[in-house]
């Protein structure tokens, strides 16, 4: 029976841990988490050097000291490590790019596995983007827990973690813009009929959308502008003032699709 490490059981690696059907899949987990938390009925070692003799080893632990603890978990006995490491952190495409060199040079394969969404809403399914070549076990376990994959077969590591970086203009853009959206429509109290007005977006593909905006975008684009200055004057008329809708009124201006300065 082959043995997963599950290095860090935060948020993440617990959801994995717990949500892996681990007796179907014929692979027995041994767990590192170095906070006081119940991880029964899976057996915990009290050192991440204890997993390197594990066949695979899933990396949970937060994205800004991944290389380190990696590094320091793997690195105590020359260049011997586990078989294959898949880290599934945050850690930015250059880190992991350093990170995977190191794991080749102390005898591991690297597989870069990024998560594109919130786990805490997509559970063990939350979708994957993966960069590289996952052996056949560990592709076994990422299959088991049905989440979608983009799988970049040949790309090298960091390749999923920009992709995510990249994702990011579209979720973290629409989550500030929901925001000062959502102010706005309390300020003017429109209650219920606000989130009403979004039902194309539930009955559409979020990506026929996006990608339609974009297309028309340049033939639109004055327009568009003009509504979003009648909203600054419409939230301005009401003293209100919008440094965010300020930003997207100037690209309009501008033309999203112009020479980089």
């Amino acid at each position: 029976m082959a043995t997963v490490g599950i290095l860090g059981a935060g948020m993440v690696g617990s959801t994995w841990l717990r949500g892996i059907p681990w007796n179907e899949i014929g692979m027995r987990p041994l767990v590192y988490e170095p906070a006081e938390v119940d991880l029964q009925p899976f057996d915990r070692v009290a050192d991440p050097s204890e997993l390197r003799d594990c066949d695979l080893v899933l990396v949970f632990v937060s994205g800004g000291i991944a290389d380190k603890v990696i590094r320091t978990a793997f690195g105590k006995y020359g260049e011997v490590g586990p078989r294959e490491i898949l880290d599934f952190t945050s850690n930015g495409p250059d880190g992991k790019k350093a990170t995977a060199e190191w794991c080749n040079d102390h005898g591991s394969s690297y597989v870069d596995v990024t998560i594109l969404g919130a786990i805490a809403a997509g559970g063990l399914k939350t979708p994957l983007a993966i960069a590289g070549t996952p052996s056949e076990a560990a592709g076994a376990l990422i299959n088991a827990s049905g989440a979608s994959q983009l799988k970049m077969e040949g790309a090298e590591a960091g390749a999923a973690a920009r992709i995510k970086l990249v994702r990011s203009i579209v979720t973290k853009g629409l989550e500030v813009l929901a925001c000062e959206a959502q102010i706005i429509a309390d300020e003017f109290n429109m209650g219920p009929d606000y989130t009403r007005v979004f039902e194309d977006f539930d009955t559409g593909r979020f990506t026929t959308i996006m990608n339609s905006m974009v297309q028309t975008h340049p033939d639109h684009r004055e327009r568009r502008g003009k509504e979003v200055r009648e909203l600054l004057s419409m939230i301005g008329a009401d003293g209100r003032q919008s440094a965010l809708l300020d930003a997207v009124a100037k690209n309009y201006e501008l033309g999203a699709f112009r020479p980089v300065e």
